[in-house]
């Protein structure tokens, strides 16, 4: 179910709520990678997640779509938390 949504989130389009969506991603997800380490997983230039990091807050504030995909990945990064722990115990 990740892999799909990740999938999808990676398909090279300028459509806002791709973009948001994989913003969405990457910020939920930049406590994990190295900015360098998450450029390589979405095909990305390293300076743009530094992009990516900047818009966050002005994106929560401004978009209620970008809000719900953000909430969507942190669901999930959540989620893979709660699995990861299960499995090391």
């Amino acid at each position: 179910k990740i892999y799909l949504m990740i999938y999808l989130v990676k398909i090279k389009t300028r459509k806002l709520e791709y973009v948001f969506l994989r913003y969405a991603f990457i910020n939920a997800f930049k406590p994990f990678c190295h900015p360098r380490i998450l450029a390589e997983i979405w095909g990305m230039d390293r300076t743009t997640m530094y992009h990516v990091f900047d818009k966050h807050e002005q994106n929560i504030k401004l978009s209620p779509l970008y809000r719900m995909c953000y909430k969507t990945a942190m669901d999930i990064k959540k989620k893979t938390e709660l699995e990861h722990a299960n499995n090391i115990s």
